[in-house]
């Protein structure tokens, strides 16, 4: 891959699904608050909101080496349904996902589909490292999925335990 002679960039693709034990409503809007998104991806920092559509990222890296954090821009939102995002041109890592929210036959569930996609920085020779670590990003972005069911599925666990001890009260 490192000798490659073509020029065009390399996009790393990946897609996962997972369904959640909450309405669809209620899951796209907080997934919709992008800030939210730290608690379940693990190799974000943070993400900030600049507006209504534009937020700034940041990566965490291993030993706080550096900084690295770039704009992205929500480039179509149908509430309740998809939200589609990509980086801003001048990114130092060039990313795109787009998160379906599906109705399931179980009431109350939903399904998401999850598409994230980057270009590896450093032309060919990032192309070629990111052969290497695209497994490696697979796994994390499946993980961080993961987390988000599970953050969703406790959150529905933690109200359910709240309401037993509030009705457990002695009059």
């Amino acid at each position: 891959m490192v000798g490659r002679h073509d020029k065009r960039p390399v996009e790393v693709r990946i897609r996962t699904s997972v369904k959640i034990n909450r309405s669809r409503d209620e899951v796209y809007r907080f997934w919709r608050n992008l800030e939210n998104l730290p608690l379940f991806m693990t190799h974000l920092k943070s993400v900030d909101m600049l507006n209504e559509v534009e937020s700034r990222w940041a990566l965490k890296l291993p030993a706080n080496m550096a900084d690295v954090s770039w704009e992205a821009e929500i480039v179509y939102d149908e509430p309740g349904n998809v939200i589609v995002w990509q980086s801003l041109p001048d990114a130092i890592i060039h990313n795109s996902g787009k998160v379906r929210f599906i109705d399931t036959p179980d009431d109350g569930c939903t399904l998401i589909h999850v598409t994230i996609a980057y270009q590896p920085p450093a032309g060919i020779l990032g192309a070629g490292i990111a052969q290497v670590i695209n497994p490696m990003f697979k796994k994390m972005v499946e993980d961080d999925i993961q987390n988000f069911k599970k953050y969703m599925d406790i959150g529905e666990i933690a109200e359910e335990i709240a309401v037993i001890t509030i009705s457990e009260q002695p009059d």
